[in-house]
């Protein structure tokens, strides 16, 4: 079956949610925890005043990989994380917060069982040579894409739609490159024009408060991305 792999500011990201609010998962291999934390303080400059939240993952065998988090509105904040063996994962945060700081749980790791192919395979790297792409597994992966510059703003809306084949723009644009053969998706997550206005903004609203670009982050706009970033995931 085919899937996407999409890709913004530098990143490629791969991943299905699965919002728990235990600090222990059962997750299927190449999938993604999200872990969610409260800080003890609702903070006005949560980027500033909160000193790199992040968690360090430990394999069963002894594969350790950190990750960042990030501030998700109010006081809360998370840490998402997919598995990339099976069985059991220990995690413990780490923050200048007592609330997300020492925080530790357990990640239970069992095969994948759904069709996706890069769930099946793993996440894309380059081939041993550097000349091609494979899967995690040394399956190669043909790229074959578009780009949609405005993909993840309100040109390409994610509730409504201009055409009446559609009932979501962006969904609707999603499946279609999917029929298409397509195995990639990309866009630019600050993409502007005349309609979005300046900053960037989409359902949930500009990227930034009050002209305050990079510092007043308006959760809202990235939580309308994780929508989107869910469905491309699930294709």
């Amino acid at each position: 079956m085919g899937h996407f792999v999409h890709g913004f500011i530098a990143l490629s990201i791969v991943f299905t949610f699965q919002c728990i609010q235990a600090l222990n998962f059962t997750i299927q291999r190449w999938n993604v925890v999200e872990i969610r934390l409260n800080a003890t303080v609702n903070y006005s400059s949560p980027y500033i005043d909160v000193d790199d939240l992040s968690a360090t993952f430990i394999s069963p065998t002894e594969i350790s990989m950190t990750m960042p988090g990030f501030w998700d509105c109010g006081q809360t904040w998370k840490i998402r994380f997919a598995p990339i063996v099976d069985g059991i994962w220990t995690y413990k945060t780490k923050a200048n917060d007592s609330g997300l700081n020492n925080q530790t749980g357990l990640i239970t790791c069992i095969p994948y069982t759904g069709k996706l192919s890069i769930y099946q395979h793993g996440f894309i790297k380059p081939s041993a040579n550097n000349r091609y792409l494979t899967y995690a597994d040394g399956i190669p992966f043909y790229w074959l894409g578009d780009t949609h510059w405005s993909g993840f703003n309100i040109a390409e809306r994610f509730n409504e739609s201009n055409d009446i084949r559609f009932t979501s723009m962006f969904k609707g644009m999603i499946d279609r490159r999917l029929e298409q053969g397509c195995t990639v998706w990309k866009a630019e997550t600050f993409a502007n024009n005349n309609e979005q206005g300046n900053p960037a903004r989409n359902e949930g609203g500009p990227a930034w408060n009050n002209g305050g670009f990079f510092i007043d982050l308006n959760p809202g706009f990235w939580q309308n991305i994780d929508q989107r970033i869910e469905y491309l995931a699930s294709k």
